[in-house]
């Protein structure tokens, strides 16, 4: 810690900045030029817990930025209704496909 100088007549300690490791490693995988398109229609922190395997297929469709985010809605869950790759999802998954697969075909059914 280092004391600094009175602030409203009180002495204030700093702490002193920590210092950042020279090299970052980031494991980001980047799938258009823009920097911020994600990798997956549904969030890569979370799509892994759809799989029992805990791993997301390489099969399963990246994000295409060239697209709509209502069009590569549709690709994936188009692709997680796929009988063999539905076998793949765990029981809570399927649940939660099939209740975003009627959300979606309600929201979208009068476009």
């Amino acid at each position: 810690m280092v004391t600094g100088g009175n602030a409203f007549g009180q002495t204030v300690e700093l702490q002193e900045s920590p210092t950042a490791p020279e090299e970052r490693i980031s494991n980001v995988e980047v799938n258009s030029t823009n920097p911020y398109t994600p990798l997956y229609v549904i969030s890569d922190k979370e799509l892994p817990s759809y799989f029992t395997n805990g791993k997301i297929p390489t099969t399963f469709p990246k994000y295409d930025a060239n697209l709509t985010k209502t069009q590569n809605q549709k690709i994936a869950l188009e692709w997680l209704s796929v009988p063999t790759n539905r076998s793949l999802l765990t029981e809570g998954a399927k649940k939660t496909v099939d209740q975003k697969t009627r959300q979606f075909q309600t929201k979208h059914a009068n476009k």
